[in-house]
């Protein structure tokens, strides 16, 4: 599971990249609108 969350979260930042790199604020919307971010308990 952490190595796919790993993978995930690579994909996600590439593609951010990508969108930053254009100053495409819609398309940041989109990708991360409905993001959540949750933490695992210690």
């Amino acid at each position: 599971m952490r190595a796919e969350a790993r993978h995930h979260i690579a994909n996600v930042l590439h593609t951010y990249t990508g969108i930053a790199d254009r100053k495409d604020v819609e398309a940041a919307v989109a990708l991360l609108g409905a993001a959540r971010v949750t933490f695992p308990a210690r």
